[in-house]
């Protein structure tokens, strides 16, 4: 079994933007079949459920923030007036349903969810968390940043443990954001981020 470690923006993220929606369906998928088991450490589900509602709230936020825009370049383009109107009220129609739309964020969050209760809880050790308090008196990643990272720190160390004590039958694998919002898969040592 292939054993991976997400990190938890990448798990609100993919409720946050619907074209990631497939992503998920393969990660429910793989692991259903038992080709993929969550490291869902302590952290990882506590900052999910923490998140959770604004993410959603969010998401219609965002949404209708869409339509405004929309609304107004309608507005500004003119043309026929009553195709302008027409359309107009087609697009009010819809906005209004915002909250239904809004809410397929919710589903997908509720579907993360499942698997992250699903999957077996990783308590953090103390080990873990002296290790990553060490990796802030050192200023090491990810502390070489001016925030506090100790959340970061703690799912690092995890996931170190779990390169250590080889969980699942491959070297399990971190996913995590990089710049610009791109995934970054780590395999290895995580110390090498310094």
């Amino acid at each position: 079994m292939f054993k991976m470690l997400i990190d938890t923006c990448v798990w609100l993220d993919l409720a946050r933007e619907p074209k990631q929606t497939p992503a998920l369906a393969v990660i429910e998928e793989l692991v259903r079949h038992g080709t993929l088991g969550l490291i869902v450490p302590s952290v990882v589900l506590d900052e999910f459920r923490r998140n959770r509602q604004r993410v959603a709230q969010d998401s219609a936020r965002s949404l209708a923030g869409h339509f405004r825009v929309v609304k107004e370049a309608v507005n500004r383009v003119g043309g026929s007036k009553r195709k302008t109107r027409a359309l107009l009220a087609h697009l009010g129609d819809v906005d209004h349903k915002i909250p239904l739309v809004g809410g397929e964020a919710v589903a997908v969050l509720d579907r993360i969810e499942k698997l992250l209760t699903a999957a077996p809880r990783t308590e953090t050790p103390d080990a873990v968390m002296v290790r990553a308090s060490q990796r802030a008196l050192a200023k090491r990643a990810p502390f070489h940043r001016h925030k506090n990272s100790m959340a970061d720190a703690v799912l690092i160390e995890t996931y170190a443990a779990a390169v250590r004590d080889r969980v699942g039958d491959r070297h399990p694998v971190r996913v995590r954001h990089a710049q610009q919002g791109r995934l970054q898969l780590g395999r290895g040592s995580p110390h090498a981020a310094r």
